[in-house]
C-alpha cells in the first residue's frame, strides 16, 4: 500500500507493529500518540515518554486547531540529521540541487539574528545531527522543495545548527528531537516547535500561516514561567520523589525504563538500581537492571561491535543503526558493572565488543574519540543503503558496499563520556589494560587540545569562540576524577580540582544555586541568550563535584566547596516543573541526588606502588564495585601506620577497619564491615542523619 509518495512493505505488519518503509523504519497510525509510538519522523534521543516535553503549542489554542487541521500521516522515528552548514546547502544526499530549491542557510550569529531583527523576519532554528536519518529526508524532500525554499528566502532566516556541536541549542530543543525546527519572532522570541520530519505540503502552510500572522500583527511570542525554588530543600526527599518518578517508567512487560514504543538504552537508570539494591537492600532492582542489560544486548552489532542507539515497536529486536558515542560509553560502563558484580563472563565480552568497536571505528590517530557512525550508507551518487539491509550483511559484504559515514568531530563531552567507561571498564578487568591505555591518550589528548587558559575545556579543540558548555565540564571532570581512582596519578587529581574550581567561578551562578548550561553567547539574542539551567548537566555537574570531593583529605583544615556547591545545584533544579519535564531522562538526576545522600566509605590501599602486592590489592578494591566505596591509594605511614607490608583499611567517616593484606578476601571482609557499620537498607544516612555538611576525618584519625 502507500502513502503520499511512500510505499509501505508488510514485513512489520506481519510482526504486528504496523506498516514499514522500504528502509525499515516503521510508520505509525494516527492512533499514534494513544498508543506511545514516536511521531513526525524524529529522530529522537530518546524520548522522554513524558508530556511535559511535548508540543509548547497546546498553550496557544489557535495555533493547535491549525496544525491539527494540518496533520498527514505519521511517520515513525528514525535518526538522522544534517550537519551545520553555511550559505547554499545541498541535500543531505550528496546528489545535486538546483539552486532555486536551496535553502540559504546561515550560521548561529549575531549578524543572523540581527539581520532578521532590521528586517523584520521570522527566525527559523534548524536543529539537525550528521547521524539522524529523517534530517537527511527533509533535506532531500522538504527543503529541496523549491516553494519551501523560496518562502524561506523571502520572509525568513532560516539558521541551522548541529546538535553535536552546541551542547546548549541541543538542550534546549531536544524534547522535540532531531530534526528540531523553532521559530521565533525577529526578536528571536520563541513562537512554536516543530517535532521532526515535516513533509513539504505540510510544513509549507505551516510557513505560510507564520507569514500571514507577520503580516498582520498577530505573530507573537510566548512567554516562559520562570523556574522557581522548591519548597522542600531536603535532598533526602528530594530523592525519594525523583525516584517514584523514574519507578513510574519502568515497563516489565517490554523490559526497561520508559512506556512508549521505543526501547533505550539509558545507563544512569542501570547504574541506580545496582545501586539501590545495596543501598536499600532491594535485591529486586538487580535483577531488573540486569534484565534490561540482557534486552539491550539485542542491540549489539555482532559483526563489528558497538552498540545501535535504541529500538522501536516496544521491542528491543527492531533497531535503529546509527551508533553513538555517549550511548557506547553508557552501555560500557553498565557491562562492566553488570560483570564486577556477578562474576559472569557474558558481561565483560560484551563490554569488550564495544572496546573493539571503539578502537575500530571512533578511534582517531591522536587519541581522541569521533561522535558518531550514520545508520545508512549514503552513498555519492545520492543512493542509499538502509540500514536494516546494510547490518544484516557479514564483514564482506558490508566493505564490498562501503563504511556508513563517521563523524570526525571530537567533542570534550563525549571524550569524557568514553574516558570515563573505558576506566571504569579497566577497573572491573584490569587484565585489560589497553583500555587504560586508551583511556589515558584519550585524557592527554583533552588537557593538551581542549583546555582553556581559565581552566575550562573547549568543546571542539579548535572552537575559538567565547562559549563554554557546562556538560563538557562535567564529563570531563568526571573522567579525571575516575583515572585518579584507578592510576592513583596526582595529576589526574590536580586538573581535575582545576576544572572544578573553574566551572563554579565560570557557570555556577550563585544566587540560584544551578549551574547554567554555557557562558555567555554573544551571538545569541533573544531568548537564546538566555542560559538555560539544564537539570541533567546540574546532575552530572554535582557527580563530579562530589566524586572530587571525596578523593580529598580534608584533614588539614582546609574547607572545600565542592560537596556544598554540588547539593546547592541539585536543590536548585528541583524544581517539580522541571524533574516532570525531564519524564525517564531523570534517571540521571537519580542517580546524582542519591550519590549526595548516601553514606560513602573509604578504601585506601598503602604500600610501595611498585611492590606486586600492593598492585594486587589495588586491583581487588577497584573490582569492589559499590555505591559506598571511594577507592585511593596511599604511600606507607601517610595516613595509616607503616606496618611493612602493603594492607588495605576501610573507613567510614566514625570507624576503619582492621589492617587487610589478602586480596582474595578483600570485599568479604568489607562486606563485613560495612554490614556493622551501616545494616542493610541505610543508603539515606549521610543526611537523614544530619551529616549534610560534614567532611571525612582526616585519615590519622579515620585509623585510630
Amino acid at each position: 500500500m502507500s502513502v503520499g509518495t511512500v510505499t509501505f512493505a508488510t514485513r512489520a505488519e506481519a510482526k504486528g507493529r504496523g506498516p514499514v518503509r522500504p528502509d525499515g523504519a516503521h510508520v505509525c497510525s494516527g492512533r499514534a500518540k494513544e498508543l506511545g509510538c514516536p511521531s513526525m519522523g524524529a529522530c529522537v534521543a530518546p524520548s522522554p515518554d513524558e508530556p511535559a516535553r511535548g508540543w509548547t503549542l497546546r498553550r496557544r489554542s489557535g495555533w493547535r486547531r491549525f496544525l491539527v487541521a494540518l496533520v498527514v500521516p505519521l511517520l515513525s522515528t528514525t535518526v538522522a540529521c544534517g550537519r551545520r552548514s553555511e550559505g547554499v546547502v545541498a541535500p543531505s544526499g550528496g546528489g545535486p540541487v538546483d539552486a532555486d530549491a536551496a535553502v540559504a542557510w546561515v550560521p548561529w550569529s549575531r549578524d543572523a539574528f540581527d539581520r532578521a531583527r532590521a528586517e523584520g523576519r521570522i527566525v527559523l532554528v534548524n536543529v539537525v545531527a550528521s547521524w539522524c536519518h529523517f534530517c537527511h529526508v527533509m533535506d532531500e524532500r522538504t527543503y529541496a522543495d523549491p516553494r519551501v525554499a523560496a518562502l524561506l528566502r523571502e520572509h525568513f532566516v532560516a539558521i541551522r545548527v548541529d546538535a553535536d556541536a552546541r551542547p546548549d541549542v541541543a538542550e534546549r530543543y531536544a524534547a522535540w528531537g532531531w530534526p528540531a525546527t523553532g521559530i521565533l519572532t525577529p526578536t528571536a522570541e520563541p513562537v512554536l516547535e516543530l517535532r521532526g520530519y515535516q513533509s513539504p505540503d505540510r510544513f509549507l502552510a505551516i510557513l505560510r500561516d507564520l507569514v500571514e500572522r507577520k503580516r498582520t500583527g498577530r505573530l507573537r511570542g510566548r512567554v516562559e514561567p520562570p523556574p522557581t525554588a522548591p519548597e522542600d530543600a531536603d535532598l533526602a526527599r528530594i530523592r525519594q520523589r525523583a525516584v517514584a518518578r523514574l519507578d513510574a517508567f519502568y515497563d516489565p512487560d517490554r523490559i526497561g525504563w520508559g512506556r512508549t514504543e521505543q526501547r533505550y538504552p539509558l545507563a544512569d537508570a542501570v547504574e541506580h538500581a545496582f545501586w539501590r539494591t545495596e543501598l536499600a537492600g532491594d535485591a529486586a532492582w538487580r535483577g531488573r537492571a540486569l534484565d534490561t542489560l540482557e534486552a539491550t544486548s539485542n542491540l549489539l552489532d555482532p559483526v563489528w561491535g558497538g552498540l545501535y542507539q535504541y529500538s522501536v515497536g516496544g521491542v528491543w529486536t527492531d533497531p535503529h543503526f546509527e551508533k553513538i558515542a555517549r550511548i557506547q560509553a553508557g552501555a560500557l560502563r553498565t557491562f562492566a558493572w553488570a560483570y564486577a558484580l556477578t562474576g559472569q563472563a557474558r558481561w565483560i565480552e560484551r563490554a569488550r565488543r564495544i572496546v573493539d568497536y571503539l578502537r575500530s571505528f571512533l578511534l582517531d590517530p591522536s587519541g581522541g574519540f569521533y561522535t558518531s557512525q550514520d545508520a545508512d550508507l549514503r552513498r555519492m551518487d545520492g543512493s542509499t543503503v538502509p540500514g536494516a539491509r546494510y547490518y544484516d550483511l557479514d564483514d564482506a559484504g558490508r566493505r564490498a558496499l562501503g563504511v556508513p559515514r563517521i563523524d570526525k568531530a571530537m567533542y570534550a563531552d563525549n571524550n569524557g563520556e568514553i574516558v570515563h567507561a573505558l576506566a571504569v571498564f579497566y577497573a572491573a578487568s584490569p587484565t585489560d589494560r589497553d583500555a587504560l591505555g586508551l583511556a589515558a591518550r584519550a585524557t592527554d589528548r583533552l588537557l593538551a587540545e581542549h583546555r582553556d587558559g581559565d581552566g575550562l575545556v573547549r568543546h571542539a579543540a579548535d572552537d575559538d569562540g567565547p562559549v563554554r558548555y557546562l556538560r563538557d565540564q562535567a564529563a570531563v571532570g568526571l573522567a579525571l576524577v575516575q583515572m585518579f581512582r584507578v592510576t592513583g596519578k596526582a595529576r589526574y587529581l590536580d586538573e581535575a580540582r582545576r576544572l572544578a574550581d573553574a566551572a563554579i567561578d565560570h557557570l555556577w551562578d550563585r544566587g540560584s544555586g544551578a549551574f547554567v548550561a554555557n557562558t555567555p553567547d554573544p551571538e545569541a539574542a533573544g531568548v537564546l541568550a538566555r542560559p538555560l539551567r539544564p537539570v541533567a548537566d546540574n546532575a552530572r555537574m554535582a557527580r563530579f563535584l562530589l566524586s572530587l570531593d571525596e578523593q580529598l583529605d580534608h584533614g588539614e583544615g582546609s574547607e572545600q566547596p565542592y560537596a556544598s556547591v554540588a547539593r546547592a545545584a541539585l536543590r536548585a533544579v528541583a524544581d517539580p516543573r522541571m524533574l516532570a519535564a525531564e519524564g525517564k531522562m531523570i534517571d540521571t538526576y537519580v542517580l546524582a541526588v542519591e550519590h549526595a545522600v548516601r553514606e560513602p566509605a573509604w578504601l585506601t590501599v598503602t604500600g610501595d606502588p611498585t611492590d606486586p602486592r600492593t598492585r594486587a590489592l589495588h586491583e581487588a578494591a577497584l573490582r569492589w564495585f559499590s555505591a559506598r566505596i571511594v577507592v585511593e591509594r596511599a604511600p606507607p605511614g601517610r595516613w595509616y601506620p607503616d606496618s611493612g607490608a602493603p594492607a588495605a583499611y576501610l573507613c567510614t567517616r566514625t570507624a576503619c577497619s582492621p589492617p587487610m593484606r589478602d586480596p582474595a578476601a578483600l570485599r568479604a571482609g568489607g562486606t563485613r564491615f560495612l554490614g556493622r557499620t551501616f545494616g542493610p537498607g541505610t543508603g539515606e544516612g549521610a543526611l537523614a542523619a544530619g551529616a549534610e555538611g560534614r567532611v571525612p576525618a582526616a585519615r590519622a584519625d579515620r585509623a585510630r
